[in-house]
């Protein structure tokens, strides 16, 4: 989860540079496409906790379900 804390925060720093003013269009291309690299990995990585919290779900509900 440190991980993903990190890259939300270099994932902000380079939203943020995208919007100077001063900054050239090569830098900023390159900022989008490092930021969309990052939004991709971060994409993954909160589908991969939903899937281990929906199994942990359902496993709460089959034995909630089971006869004592």
């Amino acid at each position: 989860m440190k991980n993903f804390a990190k890259n939300l925060e270099t994932l902000e720093k380079l939203t943020a540079d995208i919007k100077r003013d001063d900054i050239s269009l090569e830098d900023a291309l390159k900022d989008f496409e490092t930021g969309i690299k990052l939004a991709r990995g971060m994409e993954a990585e909160i589908d991969r906790i939903e899937g281990k919290i929906q199994m942990l779900m359902n496993l709460s509900l089959i034995h909630i379900s089971e006869p004592t």
